[in-house]
């Protein structure tokens, strides 16, 4: 049929960029590889022809207000033409829909047609070394998760609530326990403006000036999120034996913000269908 033949053309020339651009990035340097990931990100096409005055990822031209009726929401302060680049930023997390783990990378989730396997689990895999190098000492602190006989079942789903906490998860554990218990040592750790800025800090800052709607959130079914997310860390051994009852008491804390503000601002595939 004509419709599968164009399919299998589609698949054929998909098979054969990604091969280019595999061997491509084996033959370069680290060093050369970074600046090429660099020049893809910063792309003209995508830039901000002037960045907004304080929220650096907004364009110049929008302007945030904040109503009873609208809530949110931004406004035009001038007139923008078709093209105008209105708001750009990275993610500050990602994660993988597991039913795409075969042939996308854990890392940055391009499409690969034979990512190279975590050591451990050989279920997540990485499109590049390099991508590996980057992404599998935070892949190896959930990676039990993968290959758990009491977790695989988890991990395999791919429904609302597997998604944001997955994404949890990953946003805490892209960081080494002793990160986040240096964090919550501050004085007031949940508080934006009293916590001291760095670039290791500076995304969880952004993370926690979120609007989390916590009014709007059922109360009971957020703090079980966050007591199954804290089981789970302690399951898979990123907290030690010896954590003390308070430093519990305060990663739980922040594991409730974190997923009260993952609920509402998650940008996932089932969103778009």
């Amino acid at each position: 049929p004509t419709g599968k033949l164009a399919k299998m053309r589609e698949d054929a020339a998909r098979a054969r960029d990604t091969l280019e651009q595999v061997v491509t990035r084996a033959n370069m340097g680290p060093q050369q590889e970074l600046e090429e990931q660099g020049e893809e990100e910063e792309g003209d096409d995508l830039k901000l022809a002037q960045p907004h005055s304080t929220l650096a990822s907004l364009s110049a031209g929008l302007e945030v207000r904040e109503t009873a009726g609208q809530g949110r929401h931004l406004v035009a302060r001038q007139v923008l033409e078709p093209g105008h680049v209105l708001s750009r930023e990275r993610a500050l997390a990602m994660a993988l829909d597991p039913s795409l783990a075969t042939n996308h990378c854990s890392h940055c989730l391009r499409y690969s047609r034979a990512p190279l396997p975590c050591t451990s689990c050989s279920l997540a895999g990485f499109c590049t070394s390099s991508c590996r190098t980057a992404g599998l000492p935070v892949h190896l602190r959930s990676c039990r998760l993968h290959c758990g006989p009491l977790f695989s079942l988890a991990s395999s789903r791919s429904d609302e609530e597997t998604t944001r906490l997955l994404l949890t998860l990953r946003i805490v554990t892209s960081q080494p326990l002793a990160f986040h218990l240096s964090y919550l040592s501050t004085p007031s750790p949940l508080s934006p403006s009293s916590s001291p800025s760095s670039s290791a800090t500076a995304p969880f800052l952004r993370l926690l000036q979120l609007k989390g709607h916590l009014p709007l959130l059922p109360l009971p079914h957020l703090l079980s999120c966050s007591l199954l997310l804290l089981h789970l860390l302690r399951a898979l051994s990123y907290l030690p034996p010896d954590t003390s009852e308070q430093q519990e008491k305060n990663l739980l804390l922040l594991l409730t913000r974190i997923h009260a503000a993952v609920t509402p601002n998650i940008h996932a595939t089932f969103q778009v269908v």
